[in-house]
């Protein structure tokens, strides 16, 4: 049966809706404003299609079988989605349309820029829902080819290079320490740091040498990495309650508490270019192309505010 319904053009669709809604063939004529052999006909096209009689007589109207009531259910999902990407295509208005969103993105970028986000979306597109979850490099560019994901956020240099992507934020990086480390007071240099125990904050695909361990090299220094994590949110506690030390995004270091030192890398890193990364094949969509304009706009509104203390 699926096959056949393969077979449907939208005129199809129509026909077999209005039979269904008027249960006659003159009726149904009237409706779509055909003569009714016109409609016998497609009606007869419907049934060598289907394979089925799709109605049957019972008194002057008609009754329509089950086979015609199964596949009711399949063109009124069909139609659904066909006239979904049809409006989709020209226009999206985020406030009366309907909008699910799939985001995946760093727990940094969670911290940062999602209650933002969330509370922007809840008064723009109130219709609108979003589901975010945890980066998966491994599978992010089959996700987005398979349109399991709608977007996601991660450092430029780490995303696929046949999708689109566009700019959202830069962030720099601050050495964070507990309030009484050894090295709190100390003039902190490279060398300086390459006697302290660090934590490693890297995704799993690109564990091992990253910037910071190629600066230590370039020095002839190694830096001495304790722990290694895949992300930021564990760094605050373990750096608390040991002696290791974190490189940390300045955008979260300012909501550290009073546990911490907090001091400026002696070891020069070029600050993350944050970015907004889709499918080439959703550009011409109307919702889409809303969605990631509003994401874009809502954290570059954010990260403008932080910087200027507002």
């Amino acid at each position: 049966m699926h096959n056949r319904l393969l077979m449907f053009d939208r005129r199809n669709m129509v026909a077999f809706t209005t039979l269904m809604q008027e249960l006659s063939v003159t009726k149904a004529a009237d409706k779509l404003n055909i003569s009714q052999p016109a409609m016998s006909a497609t009606l007869r096209k419907l049934r060598a299609t289907l394979g089925d009689p799709l109605f049957v007589k019972v008194g002057r109207s008609l009754c329509p079988t089950d086979r015609a009531i199964e596949i009711q259910k399949i063109v009124k999902e069909i139609s659904g989605l066909l006239d979904g990407i049809d409006r989709d295509r020209v226009s999206f208005d985020p406030r009366v349309d309907p909008l699910s969103l799939r985001l995946q993105a760093s727990d940094h970028t969670h911290s940062l820029i999602l209650s933002n986000v969330m509370a922007a979306l809840l008064v723009e597109a109130p219709l609108a829902d979003l589901t975010i979850r945890p980066l998966a490099y491994e599978y992010l560019e089959r996700d987005l080819e398979e349109d399991v994901l709608d977007f996601a956020i991660l450092p430029d240099f780490l995303a696929p290079s046949n999708m689109q992507m566009r700019k959202i934020f830069e962030e720099s990086f601050v050495c964070i320490m507990r309030k009484d480390h050894p090295a709190a007071s100390a003039n902190l240099t490279v060398e300086a740091l390459s006697k302290c125990q660090h934590i490693r904050v890297a995704p799993v695909l690109v564990q091992g040498q990253n910037r910071l361990d190629q600066s230590f090299k370039k020095a002839n220094l190694v830096r001495d990495v304790k722990l290694t994590v895949a992300n930021y949110a564990a760094v605050p506690d373990v750096v608390a309650s040991t002696d290791l030390l974190s490189f940390f995004p300045s955008s979260l270091a300012r909501f550290l508490d009073a546990r911490f030192t907090i001091r400026s890398s002696p070891v020069h890193l070029a600050p993350h270019t944050m970015s907004l990364v889709w499918h080439p094949r959703k550009q011409t969509s109307a919702s889409h192309k809303w969605a990631r304009n509003f994401l874009i706009r809502a954290a570059s509104r954010f990260i403008a505010n932080e910087k200027q203390g507002v």
